[in-house]
């Protein structure tokens, strides 16, 4: 198979798996939200937001990414690796932009997952990916608890700091600085644009999961060439 035909196959694999991401986030939605106390009625209300826009754009942003998973790793257990971590962050951001939610059904088994793939050091050694789970809790949770107390309400959601916490022990620790530098980055740039056409107010709240997924898969697919590169 020639490589054009590869990442071709990615990305339609990707795409149909794209597919699947609004059932996926109606799923686990439902699950969180019966879970904290809602009643089916209200499931449905929310439930009804993923309908339309989100099949297509999903679809394309799987297709995308799959490709680029193959393309940097080539169809290795590496590349399937990262192209799941890449679709599951899909789902996360579909959900965080729609509601809110970071379902602990996604992110926790998120965790787990991403320790025993790098078991056999597949995408990182199995020593970083538990300092990555774990210093990427801690930083996110001390950013939680800061930000709580000087702006004195939840500027970050606790889902943030799980969702950290499965990045870092998908990719490892060491390039948790980066994604959070394109995490606030991405959040910035998308506030100063809100605030620019006059659609943001002192109470807007913007979900920081899609940039938290975003400098994770920028990093991840951009992050390791131009580390060899630099490296050489």
């Amino acid at each position: 198979m020639t490589s054009a035909q590869l990442l071709g196959s990615a990305a339609v694999l990707g795409a149909c798996a794209g597919g699947y991401v609004p059932s996926l986030a109606r799923a686990a939605t439902r699950v969180a939200l019966l879970s904290d106390g809602a009643n089916e009625s209200e499931c449905a209300d929310v439930v009804r937001l993923y309908r339309g826009k989100w099949m297509l754009a999903s679809a394309a942003g799987a297709a995308v990414l799959s490709a680029a998973s193959v393309a940097i790793a080539g169809c290795t257990a590496k590349g399937v690796a990262l192209a799941v971590l890449l679709l599951v962050l899909v789902v996360l951001t579909v959900i965080d932009l729609a509601t809110m939610l970071l379902p602990d059904v996604i992110t926790i088994p998120l965790v787990v997952v991403g320790l025993l793939v790098n078991a056999s050091a597949t995408v990182a050694s199995l020593h970083d990916a538990m300092l990555g789970a774990a210093i990427g809790f801690l930083v996110f949770w001390s950013l939680y608890w800061s930000i709580r107390v000087v702006s004195r309400r939840e500027g970050m959601g606790f889902g943030d700091v799980k969702l950290a916490c499965a990045i870092g022990a998908w990719l490892g620790f060491r390039p948790l600085l980066h994604i959070l530098a394109a995490a606030v980055l991405l959040a910035g740039l998308y506030a100063c644009v809100l605030a620019m056409s006059r659609k943001i107010s002192d109470d807007h709240l913007i979900p920081f999961g899609p940039f938290l997924a975003a400098g994770a898969a920028l990093t991840a697919l951009v992050g390791t060439p131009l580390y060899g590169l630099v490296t050489g």
